[in-house]
């Protein structure tokens, strides 16, 4: 059995961070929508009441994976190949965060999603895109109710760890690293796409320390089987609306392969 025919399996860091994922478009013509609530616990929050960067680009994985994968329906399911984020704050009204997930383009190979989140007072936090490699699993496409609806309450928020502790994010000196563990893995059974893009985010955050990520650029080259997983950053200069880095990722047990490329900025 794999990852995809079992759904209590590769679900772990969506339950994390949490959300209410919901299909609302007409799938029976072709149109898929995701709406997604999520009531923000402390675990993903910072000091002063705002998301941590790398929970809400996981967020925006899986909400626009979620639309991605049933678009893609019955001709297989997605992983994600490409990123992009861009939130105009990180503060959290009413602590309540609220997705909208829309097909850009379905073709052969690929799907791209639109994700829009608003906080709990409806006001613009964050766009993003993701694109999404459509592939054919082994045992067969997965099989969903439509339309497709999916709870992801985590347990006992107030007692949860915060996100990065649960991670086990650490710094080193030559870089961020993460070491795998089978409840960071998603369907197919690699490293979860947001949590790669977390990852990506700690790296940046070492190289400006006290910023936040607000603008995200993540290129998925080759997916994260064994760990650990190094991500390193690199200050390529300033701009306006804050400091840019390069942050490079590998999986130092499958031969150091490179597995993705971002490009970030931080305030």
């Amino acid at each position: 059995m794999t990852y995809l025919h079992d759904p209590e399996l590769g679900r772990t860091v969506a339950r994390f961070v949490g959300g209410d994922l919901r299909e609302i478009g007409d799938h029976a013509a072709g149109e898929v929508v995701i709406e997604a609530e999520a009531v923000l616990g402390a675990h993903v929050l910072d000091g002063h009441a705002h998301v941590r960067a790398g929970a809400l680009l996981t967020m925006c994985d899986n909400v626009g994976g979620l639309c991605g994968g049933l678009a893609s329906l019955p001709d297989g399911w997605v992983v994600s190949t490409n990123l992009m984020v861009r939130a105009t704050t990180l503060a959290v009204a009413r602590g309540v965060l609220r997705f909208r997930s829309e097909v850009v383009r379905r073709g052969r190979n690929a799907v791209v999603t639109s994700v829009e989140v608003r906080d709990g007072e409806d006001a613009p936090l964050a766009r993003g895109m993701l694109t999404s490699a459509v592939l054919v699993p082994r045992n067969g496409v997965p099989q969903w109710e439509r339309p497709a609806r999916i709870e992801n309450v985590p347990t006992a928020p107030d007692e949860l760890p915060a996100f990065y502790e649960w991670l086990g994010v650490r710094d080193d000196g030559d870089g961020v690293v993460l070491d795998v563990f089978d409840a960071l893995r998603n369907p197919w059974g690699i490293v979860h796409g947001g949590v790669t893009a977390a990852v990506i985010d700690a790296a940046g955050v070492a190289v400006v320390p006290g910023a936040a990520t607000h603008d995200a650029v993540v290129h998925y080259l080759a997916p994260n089987r064994v760990g650990p997983v190094r991500a390193r950053g690199r200050a390529l200069g300033a701009r306006a609306d804050g400091r840019v880095v390069r942050v490079e990722v590998r999986d130092e047990g499958a031969d150091n392969r490179l597995t993705a490329l971002a490009v970030i900025t931080l305030r």
